[in-house]
């Protein structure tokens, strides 16, 4: 696993707010696939960008782990200690800190000040064989990478010596062997940049907050130490009185020495401050000598990324406090020949663009003149043409301009009220609808439903939005819901089916239509269904059943009854008889019933000699008429009578010489039929249609005829 660059963004912590992007003053920092990005080529390692992240996304990578693995390795490890340490760990006697330190496996603690104080004597010769000119100094790598990547014409300017932090830890070898590992401890966090370039002298470092989350790992608190009077920074304590942790601090050692009168001496802090003191340095060194000391973070050293979050002020009167205890001296000895000149940074090449491609890039945030370019530095650029610069680059985002976002702001709340209102009105609409209807997501959960749904489950929509089948069915008809919801996502056709609800009302015969909806993706996002109340229909269909028995059943036994029944409509035509007139008519047309059950459709002028008397019936409109008739040499009584409101006529065909079976045969077998169900013989007509509601008449009259004979 490769080593992680020392700032980076955790790409999941980061919430796309944009702030680091806007804070970043090199414009090192991108967006892309949703999080932000930093350019380790573009950047200069402030650390800015780590303090301001409000989702901590933005991290200065911890080496606790590394620096352990040196201690472990049975090597001599020496710290490094940063002066800051001052304003970190305020108001605490440095024993105990070494003590602490020491706790956790260090060999010695030494302080990083004699690196500056040799820093400063080699600058003191250099300033005297120069005498003159515009001299650079910063104890901070990340001023020295901001002008050798943006100002390289101003690098010539810095003075050409490797850092204090290397310094330091060179001249630590130089006094414990080669073979010692040195590991910086402070507030700095371009230090590291450093250290894993020059990994033969500084061999790892750490933040005051990685040392801070280390001592309570380990149950120590530095405060809480009892003083050993044996400890004491190695080689010495150092006596230097030089505030290098503090803006000014090193300029105020050069001009107490008194040697340096005909340069005036300067200093900036911040990033800002020092690209605006850049742009003036030409015509300023055509006016005299300058020593112009720059710290990349406001305040100084004091104020690192690794630092513990306090005031400036504060901490720097811990500092100067301190410090103003010692008494100046001039007299500190070089310990090393000369000091290795610095890294030169490669410049950084920005990528240029004309006019036309800015107004492009600024007319797709509605700015379409210049009139518009209002120049508000809400978005962090200075100009609404830099952030075209930016957008064109890849370095920003259109939402980060404020008036574009405002613009995407009205535009979003004038949506949001259309849509609410559209969703207003397809909801009255769906609640108008009498079938209920409801919408659930993938997962299962509702999202909606109209007011039938409501009623159907007694149950209000906020009760029932946000809750599953589960939350509102029956174990078992949730389960089978949920089945057939899984079936219905995986088909992805309409699904059709019946289940019968219990209720304390009693069955519920209920029909389900449902079909899937799919997001803008085209994926399945959630089923949506209608339900149909078809438990009166169901009912229906039972009982239809049973009419439909009892019709067939009545049939059958109205052709078995031993008197002969035949009915006619206007035409004359056969409409349906029994076995028994067949036979009365003799047997050729007995033959014929045979072929034809019924004898539907025959003419009933072609079968019998009587039919003038349904003639006459159907002009007359006689309710009954009876007729003794001679038939095949058999006196036989026939009654005819109106059904259907005269437009079917039947007759009854009696045989005289029979008389046993004259009443009560027919009477018994017509009364059969009539008794199976009273209240069913109403639905035969809707179950057989035309005919069988005449064979409904007929058993009536028949009845009605023989029991005014009986």
């Amino acid at each position: 696993m490769s080593k992680l660059p020392p700032l980076y963004t955790e790409e999941f912590d980061c919430k796309g707010c944009n702030k680091c992007i806007r804070e970043c003053n090199t414009r090192a920092i991108t967006y892309e696939n949703n999080h932000a990005r930093i350019l380790q080529e573009r950047c200069v390692f402030g650390g800015r960008c780590a303090i301001i992240c409000p989702a901590q996304a933005n991290k200065i990578r911890s080496d606790i782990d590394e620096v352990k693995d040196l201690l472990n390795s049975g090597a001599k490890v020496y710290v490094s200690l940063d002066q800051s340490y001052l304003s970190d760990f305020p108001n605490l006697d440095y024993k105990k800190l070494i003590k602490s330190i020491k706790r956790l496996g260090f060999e010695e603690v030494s302080e990083t000040s004699i690196g500056m104080q040799e820093l400063v004597a080699h600058m003191k010769d250099f300033m005297r064989e120069k005498k003159e000119g515009v001299f650079l100094l910063s104890a901070c790598p990340t001023t020295n990478m901001m002008i050798d990547k943006y100002h390289p014409n101003h690098s010539k300017r810095i003075f050409p010596f490797k850092s204090h932090f290397l310094t330091h830890a060179e001249i630590l070898r130089k006094m414990y062997g080669d073979d010692i590992k040195v590991v910086y401890i402070g507030t700095c966090l371009s230090v590291k940049v450093e250290s894993d370039e020059n990994k033969e002298l500084l061999n790892n470092t750490l933040t005051f907050k990685n040392l801070r989350e280390w001592f309570k790992s380990e149950n120590i608190d530095p405060y809480k130490e009892e003083i050993d009077n044996s400890l004491d920074f190695v080689p010495y304590k150092c006596s230097s009185n030089i505030e290098y942790t503090v803006s000014g601090g090193i300029k105020n050692e050069l001009m107490r020495c008194g040697e340096f009168k005909n340069i005036n001496f300067m200093k900036y802090s911040s990033v800002n401050n020092i690209k605006k003191a850049l742009s003036g340095i030409d015509a300023l060194s055509k006016r005299g000598s300058f020593f112009i000391e720059i710290f990349a973070c406001p305040g100084g050293c004091i104020y690192g990324p690794g630092s513990r979050d306090e005031s400036i002020s504060v901490k720097e009167g811990e500092v100067v406090l301190h410090t103003s205890k010692n008494k100046y001296t001039n007299g500190y000895v070089k310990k090393l020949n000369s000091i290795i000149p610095r890294n030169i940074y490669k410049k950084v090449t920005l990528a240029k663009y004309d006019e036309k491609e800015l107004s492009k890039a600024l007319k797709t945030l509605g700015i379409n003149s210049k009139e518009e370019e209002v120049d508000c530095a809400g978005c962090g650029f200075n100009t609404c043409r830099e952030f075209a610069w930016a957008l064109l680059d890849g370095m920003a985002k259109p939402t980060m301009c404020k008036t574009f976002s405002n613009k995407i702001l009205v535009r979003l709340k004038i949506k949001d009220k259309d849509l609410k209102e559209n969703l207003n009105l397809h909801q009255e609409i769906i609640d108008s609808v009498p079938i209920p209807i409801f919408y659930r997501k993938q997962d299962g959960t509702f999202l909606g439903c109209n007011r039938s749904y409501e009623d159907l489950r007694g149950k209000k929509r906020e009760d029932i939005v946000g809750k599953s089948v589960y939350d509102l069915y029956q174990s078992n008809d949730a389960k089978l819901s949920n089945k057939m919801d899984k079936i219905l996502m995986e088909d992805q056709v309409t699904q059709v089916y019946e289940h019968t609800v219990t209720k304390k009302e009693g069955d519920m015969h209920l029909l389900y239509n449902k079909g899937v909806y799919k997001d803008t993706d085209n994926k399945v996002a959630g089923i949506v269904g209608a339900i149909l109340d078809i438990t009166d229909r169901e009912n229906f269909r039972i009982e239809l059943e049973k009419a439909k028995e009892l019709a067939e059943l009545s049939v059958s036994l109205l052709k078995a009854i031993p008197a002969g029944i035949v009915m006619v409509d206007e035409d004359l035509k056969i409409i349906d008889s029994n076995h028994s007139f067949a036979s009365i008519a003799g047997e050729e047309i007995e033959d014929l019933f045979e072929f034809n059950p019924g004898l539907k459709g025959a003419d009933i002028t072609k079968i019998v000699d009587f039919h003038k008397y349904f003639s006459s019936v159907f002009q007359n409109g006689e309710n009954i008429l009876k007729k003794d008739i001679k038939i095949n040499g058999k006196i036989y009584e026939v009654s005819f009578y109106t059904i259907s409101d005269q437009k079917v006529v039947g007759a009854v065909l009696l045989d005289m010489s029979n008389p046993s079976l004259r009443n009560e045969e027919v009477i018994e077998r017509t009364e059969e039929v009539i008794k199976r169900n009273l209240d069913t013989v109403h639905k035969i007509a809707y179950l057989l249609g035309e005919n069988a509601a005449k064979t409904e008449d007929m058993l009536g009259s028949i009845i009605e005829i023989y029991k005014s004979g009986k």
